[in-house]
């Protein structure tokens, strides 16, 4: 606090100026108890009141914390107030001994990093998708459509069985209608086929419409991961559906000389961007817990020009076009 008179009218003053803006200085005046002293304006022995005077920042109504602080002396006689000197301070009796400074609560500083921490978590859960972990999952089996397998399958989305319109294979469809688009994936068993290049280029076929524009005739180049322990060959590709932004990430592999097929499909911008974390968590849940059993039915066959290359160890992870 300045020492003047002037110094301290003026620095007032420039508190009360800025005392309207949004984060400001504020003074608060607190009591702390009374001692007998000299007055050096009035030259009587009289009872003196001691003021701590403090001045502290403050965003709207909250204080965040004192800046500036100082001890006064209010004479009881003559009304005079002054800054306590150390010589003042140490000469004050007081009934009850050293009086102590007074402290400032920071009222409402609380309730402001409160505030700001719940801000900071709604704007980090805008950039989190829908395939967050929040999402509950149950573990589906494969017997609706004669497989030994069993999946991870998202709790509320609708589950029925279908044919494939290609082969006739039995498959099981998991799927959601959203407000702006669609997202699910397909799980189908072929057990007369057990090349990867012809699971793709068959089921690559299956999923065109004439709506689609931009489709492949013939499967993108596949890159290779592990399914359940077995080598699983992936071609992904964007294209539109009825003018609506799509993508298919389809996934190829072979358990005991059964060909399976899982593809992931979304329209709109916003599944798509659910779709990489959708395919993740089902194909790392994909366990098999029995014995499959081949047909003896004629295979179909692929383009001699597609071909696939993936052994067994191959673990690269998804190639996803952009």
């Amino acid at each position: 606090m300045p020492a003047s008179r002037a110094e301290r009218r003026k620095f007032r003053q420039t508190v009360r100026m800025i005392a309207f803006l949004p984060l400001n200085l504020a003074t608060i005046r607190r009591a702390r108890g009374s001692g007998w002293l000299v007055c050096q304006h009035c030259g009587e022995h009289a009872l003196q009141e001691v003021v701590d005077v403090m001045t502290f920042v403050r965003l709207f109504f909250y204080r965040l914390g004192v800046v500036r602080r100082e001890r006064q002396l209010v004479c009881q006689r003559c009304g005079n107030r002054r800054r306590a000197s150390r010589t003042e301070r140490e000469a004050l009796r007081t009934p009850n001994g050293s009086i102590h400074r007074a402290f400032l609560a920071p009222i409402g500083f609380i309730a402001l990093v409160a505030l700001a921490a719940a801000g900071t978590a709604l704007f980090a859960g805008i950039g989190r998708t829908a395939a967050a972990p929040s999402q509950e999952w149950v573990t589906a089996n494969g017997s609706p459509i004669g497989a030994p397998l069993s999946f991870a399958a998202p709790v509320g989305w609708n589950n029925t069985v279908v044919n494939s319109s290609s082969t006739g294979a039995r498959a099981i469809s998991i799927s959601q209608e959203t407000a702006s688009g669609f997202l699910g994936y397909t799980v189908v068993r072929e057990p007369s086929i057990n090349s990867l290049a012809t699971l793709l280029t068959v089921h690559v076929s299956d999923q065109f419409s004439i709506q689609t524009e931009g489709y492949p005739t013939v499967p993108p180049a596949a890159s290779c991961i592990t399914v359940a322990g077995v080598p699983a060959a992936v071609a992904s590709f964007n294209f539109q559906n009825a003018t609506q932004p799509s993508r298919i990430e389809m996934v190829a592999f072979v358990h005991q000389n059964v060909g399976y097929v899982v593809t992931f499909e979304a329209n709109q911008q916003a599944e798509i961007a659910m779709l990489p974390a959708l395919s993740q968590h089902v194909l790392t849940s994909i366990r098999f817990a029995g014995s499959d059993t081949a047909s003896s039915a004629p295979a179909a066959t692929a383009s001699s020009s597609y071909t696939v290359s993936c052994v067994t160890g191959s673990s690269s992870p998804i190639e996803r076009a952009t």
